[in-house]
C-alpha cells in the first residue's frame, strides 16, 4: 500500500526516513560532476554535530532528572517521616483509647470495650499509612510531570536553535538537501520538495545537487508548502527521505524520551 505524507500529490512505496541531523554547522562545498560523491566533509559534518548536540542534550536531561528525583525523594522522605510520626501518635492514642475503653468496659463489658478500642486504633493507623501511600503516588506523579516538562524544554531549545540558524543562514536548506541526497543511491530520477521560499536558491544549484547522486539523470525541484523553511523531502521510485525540520524535531523528542526512560 502506498504511503502518503501531508500532501495529496506525494505517494511512495517503502518509505525511508532520514536519520536525525540538525543544521548547525557551516555548509560544506557542493560536489560537481568531476568529483566523487562521498558524504560532505566540512570541519564537522551535520550528522557529527547532531550526535554531539544529542549527546549534550542527553547529559543535560540526565542531570535534570537526577535533580528532579532528588527533590522527589526529599518530598517522599518528609512524607514518610510525617507518616511515621502520625503512626506513632496514633499508636499512643490507640493505647490511651484501649485503656479508657478497658476502664469503661467494666461498665458495659470488657470484651466489647477492648474491641472498640482496637477498631478505633486500627482506623487511625490505617489513615496514617494511607497518607504515606498518597505521598508515594505524589512522588511518582511529580517525576512524570518533570520528565514531560524537560522533554518539551529540550525541544523548545532545539526549535530556537533551528529557528535562529534558518533565519540567519540562507544556506541551511542547501546543506540539508545535500546531506539528504547523500542518502540516495543509484536513482535515475529524484524529486526534491522544498518550501516555496527556498525554491529559487535550490533551483539555482540544481546541477551541483544532481551531480551528487551517482547515475541520477533527472532532478526535479518542486515547491511544497507542507515543507517548513530550511527542510526538504526527497521522493524516489523506491521511497522517500524525510528531512523536514519538524520530522527532525520529532526524532529528537523520541531520542530524549528514550534517554529518560532508558
Amino acid at each position: 500500500m502506498s504511503r502518503v505524507i501531508k500532501s495529496a500529490a506525494f505517494r511512495a512505496e517503502s518509505p525511508k526516513v532520514l536519520e536525525v541531523f540538525l543544521p548547525i554547522s557551516p555548509a560544506g562545498p557542493l560536489l560537481t560532476e568531476d568529483t566523487p560523491s562521498p558524504p560532505l566533509e566540512p570541519e564537522e559534518t551535520v550528522e557529527a554535530q547532531a550526535e554531539r548536540v544529542l549527546e549534550e542534550t542527553r547529559i543535560a536531561v540526565q542531570e535534570l532528572m537526577i535533580q528532579a528525583r532528588e527533590q522527589a525523594n526529599a518530598i517522599i522522605a518528609e512524607a514518610h517521616h510525617s507518616a511515621a510520626a502520625v503512626v506513632a501518635a496514633a499508636e499512643q492514642e490507640g493505647e490511651a483509647i484501649r485503656r479508657r475503653h478497658a476502664e469503661e468496659g467494666y461498665q458495659f463489658g470488657v470484651a466489647q470495650g477492648l474491641e472498640a478500642a482496637r477498631q478505633e486504633a486500627e482506623a487511625i493507623v490505617a489513615e496514617a499509612w494511607h497518607e504515606a501511600e498518597a505521598a508515594r503516588q505524589a512522588k511518582a506523579a511529580y517525576i512524570e510531570n518533570m520528565e514531560s516538562e524537560m522533554v518539551e524544554l529540550a525541544i523548545a531549545i532545539a526549535e530556537k536553535i533551528l529557528a535562529y540558524e534558518i533565519a540567519n543562514r540562507q544556506d541551511v536548506v542547501v546543506h540539508i538537501a545535500a546531506n539528504a541526497l547523500n542518502k540516495v543511491r543509484d536513482m535515475s530520477a529524484v524529486i526534491l520538495k522544498v518550501n516555496p521560499q527556498d525554491y529559487t536558491l535550490i533551483q539555482s544549484i540544481k546541477p551541483e545537487l544532481t551531480a551528487m547522486v551517482k547515475g541520477l539523470r533527472t532532478l526535479a525541484v518542486e515547491q511544497d508548502e507542507t515543507v517548513s523553511l530550511g527542510g526538504c523531502i526527497i521522493e524516489t521510485n523506491h521511497g522517500y527521505v524525510d528531512a523536514r525540520i519538524d520530522a527532525q524535531l520529532e526524532e529528537v523528542r523520541r531520542v530524549i524520551r528514550e534517554v529518560m526512560h532508558g
